[in-house]
């Protein structure tokens, strides 16, 4: 099973930004048969200010978490938040560790900037020293992250018969899924050696 763990804001962020997004990824998902873990509604948490009981909430999620396959973190530039954070931080910490059979990726999206240099240092940070750190940025940021699981799932199975998008998944990732297989491969060859080489390299 396919296990997918959706992390982002939900005390400080409004209906939208903690439960629409959760909503209609975890929709996709299931549509291709892969199985996502809502920290939002997977029980309901009264915070009486335990420690005890916060601990225990911490400790439920954290299972869920590193028994993903993947994980979101859904991070807009404008929402606070303080768990998500924590969580992305103990994932990366985890899979300097930990070494499976599994294949394990995590998303931070960040759908409210256009430019890598506004997303914060830190999280670029995480992203450059750990290989299983991806950073998408833009409107259809998210789109691309469930696009790019739902393929990686289906590689790992090894169905090679990918399905046409536009039966399965909503009109923005249809989108997001043309664009990227109608970009042309850039021509390095129109570049001079020493130039072509740079390119190539990053």
């Amino acid at each position: 099973m396919t296990l997918v763990y959706l992390g982002g804001a939900i005390d400080y962020a409004k209906n939208e930004d903690r439960k629409g997004w959760r909503d209609t990824t975890s929709t996709v998902l299931a549509s291709f048969g892969i199985s996502s873990y809502n920290p939002l509604e997977a029980f309901t948490f009264v915070n009486t200010g335990s420690v005890e009981l916060a601990s225990q909430l911490k400790d439920i999620n954290d299972v869920a978490m590193m028994n993903s396959e993947y994980c979101i973190f859904y991070l807009p530039k404008s929402v606070n938040t303080v768990g998500s954070i924590v969580e992305l931080v103990h994932w990366v910490e985890k899979m300097h560790f930990t070494r499976n059979n599994r294949p394990q990726k995590a998303y931070i999206v960040v759908p409210d900037v256009n430019e890598i240099s506004q997303v914060s240092a830190y999280l670029i940070g995480l992203a450059s020293n750990v290989v299983h750190v991806e950073i998408k940025i833009g409107q259809s940021a998210l789109d691309f992250a469930i696009e790019d699981i739902i393929e990686l799932h289906r590689a790992h199975d090894g169905d090679t018969e990918f399905p046409l998008w536009q039966k399965h998944v909503s009109p923005s990732v249809e989108v997001a899924s043309r664009k990227v297989k109608e970009a042309p491969e850039p021509d390095y060859a129109e570049y001079e050696p020493e130039e072509r080489a740079k390119r190539l390299r990053y």
